[in-house]
């Protein structure tokens, strides 16, 4: 079996301080405008307890760093070598993220079929980004 390189970015814009005098509504539409696929599906953030922000941090930061992802990096591009040990951690961050969905039978049709990997792992950076703030 040959291994195969994915590509993935996930990136999302700073906040600058002129954000800070927009309407609360409207700056949750500029960042649902830059949220990836399956954002409706995760649950948000203002409803989750501290610890749950705190396993899902740390859970996802686990997996990324066995990754080899580089969390420092603002653009947050990386390339995945797709071995057997990274297929596994990719399906760890779908079962992570999981736990946090607002519709498990959604999240599962999000989570099948080809590109899967790929929207998981964009997912799983974006969430981890919206714990952090």
């Amino acid at each position: 079996m040959t291994s195969s390189t994915t590509k993935t970015t996930a990136t999302r814009a700073p906040r600058k301080p002129a954000d800070r005098a927009k309407p609360a509504d409207q700056l949750r539409a500029e960042a649902l405008a830059e949220s990836p696929a399956g954002w409706e599906l995760i649950t948000p953030v203002e409803e989750l307890r501290s610890s749950q922000i705190a396993d899902a941090q740390a859970d996802l930061l686990e997996l990324f760093e066995a990754l080899g992802v580089d969390l420092s990096q603002p653009d947050r591009e990386f390339e995945l070598e797709m071995t057997a040990a990274t297929i596994r951690k990719v399906g760890e961050l779908g079962t992570v993220l999981q736990r946090y969905s607002v519709d498990e039978e959604a999240f599962i049709a999000f989570d099948r079929g080809k590109g899967a990997a790929e929207r998981i792992t964009q997912l799983s950076m974006w969430f981890l980004q919206e714990l952090g703030e």
